[in-house]
């Protein structure tokens, strides 16, 4: 059986990315089709993919895409109708709701789509970028009317959908008209052991993709304000990071980005790990 894995873009780790990684070690030989591939910009998870036949698409040649990525987005539609899949036997997109992967060309493959979310720039879903700000309010406004559009027609072209929660179910459901299985995203625990326990810390930790959506100022806020030990983990995207630090309190530390191992020790010796989102 042929299977071709697809992906809006490798740009930054994060959870979707965590389960593009499953399903590559999955299916080791199904090449991994994107709009571009900027391993460098990965950090500590740079080799996930170093075994993997990525195949990114014409925009890989662009000078300074990786400040593309949000344009990117209006014409991403175009860009997966130019993928070909007529040689497979199945397809599966991993779809974070930036992009519109499921526009690819099955020809006869089987499409299944491992949804993250719909887009929610485009159903009023707080967004990793301010889009209430500028002429960004502007160019927003006026794509959400096309977006829906698109995003509806491509949910057509799917066959089967897989949910990352029963959040993402109710809105495949809500937005698509469309039933899903719940499938959660996949935990190492062989990974965690009693080491990383060992040693308790009087801290709270908080962490991941640090993205407006995530809703981490939150966390932020409610420590700053009870005067709490916060460590905070991850990358910052668009800017994001900068706005936290603006009003955190000097009980608030910001680690960046952090290895696995790293993250599994902070995990195990802290107090608690507040989840915002």
């Amino acid at each position: 059986m042929r299977v071709a894995l697809v992906h809006d873009y490798l740009k930054e780790y994060g959870g979707a990315e965590g389960v593009l990684g499953t399903l590559h070690e999955m299916f080791p030989q199904a090449p991994i089709y994107t709009t571009v591939y900027l391993p460098e910009y990965l950090g500590p998870n740079r080799g996930k993919f170093n075994d993997a036949d990525i195949r990114p698409s014409k925009l890989q040649f662009l000078p300074f895409k990786q400040k593309l990525i949000g344009p990117i987005t209006m014409i991403s539609p175009l860009i997966f109708k130019l993928m070909n899949f007529d040689g497979y036997d199945v397809v599966i997109t991993s779809a974070t709701g930036a992009y519109f992967p499921n526009f690819v060309n099955k020809g006869r493959a089987k499409l299944i789509c491992y949804c993250h979310t719909p887009p929610r720039y485009i159903y009023g879903y707080k967004t990793a970028r301010n889009w209430n700000r500028g002429i960004l309010k502007v160019i927003g406004s006026l794509f959400i009317v096309l977006g829906r559009k698109l995003d509806f027609l491509a949910s057509k072209n799917v066959d089967y959908y897989i949910a990352n929660s029963k959040e993402v179910a109710y809105r495949i459901k809500r937005f698509y008209g469309r039933d899903s299985q719940v499938i959660y995203p996949p935990v190492d625990v062989r990974t965690y052991n009693k080491e990383h326990t060992t040693k308790k810390g009087n801290y709270y930790l908080t962490g991941g993709r640090l993205a407006r959506n995530k809703r981490f100022d939150l966390a932020v806020a409610a420590c700053t304000k009870l005067n709490l030990p916060l460590k905070v983990f991850g990358k910052s995207f668009a800017g994001y990071k900068k706005e936290l630090k603006s009003f955190a309190g000097p009980t608030v530390e910001f680690l960046g980005e952090i290895a696995e191992e790293k993250k599994r020790e902070s995990m195990g010796q802290a107090k608690a790990y507040i989840s915002c989102s």
